[in-house]
Order: structure tokens, then sequence, then C-alpha cells
């Protein structure tokens, strides 16, 4: 048994999903890997089922509810089955680095201090553009801004800077989107990501996993460890329908509720 178990999760992309997987699978063989298929589309668990077995992985299927809240819980479900201390949680759209498994092996066998989970700071994102840029820049990338400005109003776009500056307020580094890296059995059966939102829900699990753990920042300057892939990003359904502005209300109430506190 391997103290790290590096979970995929997949609903969907087939050829990132083989991406995910082969950057997992150049770090080495000696960590615990498996996949967890969260999708109700019998024809992608199928094609996902077969990518796993040409790259020798377990493959594990979950009913979606078609958030991404349901399907990072049923990875913390899997992991609370197995023996092992931590989880390390990919999404299959992006992917990790060659030297990502040993840098956290090496963070938990010698840490001075006791943590419950780790969190990556200077995170990197791949653009639309296809180029690699610090995460907390994909709001001010064009493709972004530019799609978000041909929808919103005034007071839209004044909520979307208020929820960056919470982001950057609360990260470890003033920059925003900080990527929770490793969390242990006490933070598995403790909490679990909102199920009901399609946006913000990592930003909300990792401010809970600050309030009652101990988080200890990982700054990977010289390799930046994971992969964030952003795709299509903020889609113009999205804007359109006024989710993302309830989301971002949503961030911004239980930021005001947690500040409170």
């Amino acid at each position: 048994m391997n103290d790290i178990l590096v979970a995929i999760l997949t609903s969907g992309k087939p050829e990132k999903l083989e991406r995910c997987i082969q950057s997992v699978q150049q770090n080495s063989s000696l960590f615990d890997k498996v996949v967890v298929c969260n999708s109700n589309d019998e024809n992608f668990i199928s094609l996902a089922s077969q990518i796993c077995y040409d790259n020798n992985i377990k493959c594990v299927n979950t009913r979606s509810n078609d958030t991404p809240g349901r399907g990072k819980n049923s990875v913390i479900d899997y992991f609370l089955t197995t023996e092992n201390d931590w989880l390390f949680q990919v999404d299959g759209d992006d992917y990790i680095t060659k030297n990502a498994i040993s840098i956290l092996e090496n963070l938990v066998d010698n840490s001075n201090d006791e943590f419950d989970a780790a969190c990556l700071i200077n995170n990197k994102a791949l653009s639309p553009a296809g180029e690699l840029i610090d995460a907390c820049d994909i709001p001010m990338q064009p493709s972004v801004a530019k799609k978000f400005l041909k929808y919103a109003t005034q007071k839209d776009i004044d909520l979307f800077v208020r929820a960056q500056d919470i982001g950057r307020k609360h990260s470890f580094d003033g920059k925003g989107l900080n990527r929770l890296l490793l969390i242990n059995k006490e933070v598995a059966k403790t909490l679990r990501f909102n199920e009901f939102i399609r946006v913000t829900e990592d930003f909300l699990f990792l401010q809970e996993v600050k309030r009652k753990f101990k988080v200890q920042p990982l700054d990977t300057y010289q390799d930046p460890v994971y992969i964030y892939d952003y795709g299509a990003g903020i889609t113009d359904e999205l804007i359109t329908s006024g989710e993302l502005i309830e989301h971002l209300n949503l961030l911004i109430g239980y930021q005001a509720d947690y500040d409170d506190e």
C-alpha cells in the first residue's frame, strides 16, 4: 500500500483523459492510481473503460448529476474505501508534470509540520490559445474578457471584479486560484464539494478546508506540478443563462459570512 492515491476524475473528452493518464503514468509506477468515470453517458463510460484498460489503470464508474461537485465527491468516497493516507485528485481535462508525485511524496515524508491538506501556489494553466500562463491571469485572457463583456451589464462586471478580489485576498500568495493538491482521510470524512453549482466549487471547498484544517502551501516555482486546462472555460450559455452571475453571488455571500465570523 502506498501513502498517496492519485485519482483521475473524468466525465468526458477522451483525448484529454488519455493525456492525463499518460502524464500520471510518466511519474512512476510506485503509487496507487485510479480513474473515476462520473458520467451517465454509456458510450463514454465504455470508451473511458477501454482507455483505462489500454493504459493499465483501474477504472471505477459512478453516476453523475451534471455538476463537478458530484464527481469530486465520488472520488472522495472511493478514497475512503482504500488504505491510502492521502488523496491527490486530478481532473481528467488537466495533466500533471513528470516530477509531480515525487514532489508530493517528499512533502508528505519530510515536512516539519503536521498538516491535513496541501495547496499549490504559482498554479499554471493552459490558455485557450495553448500557452502556459499563471492561472490567476485567466480572467484577463482576451477570449474570456471579450466573451464576458459581450453580455455583461456594469453590475455584472462589478460583481466579476469583486469575485476576483475575493480570490486574491483569500489565496496564500495574493494572486488567487490556489489549487488543493492533497487531502487526508480526516478531511475526506468531514467535508464535501457543493453538488448544486457548476463553477467556484473548488474555491468554496478549499475555503472550508482552510477553516477547519491545517493546510500546507506548496510553492513549486521550478516545477508547476499541476497544469489546469482552461479549454472553452466560461461558455456563452453559462453567461446568458445567468448561472455564472448566480454562482458569483453565492461565492460573495459565502465569503461575507466567512469574514463576519
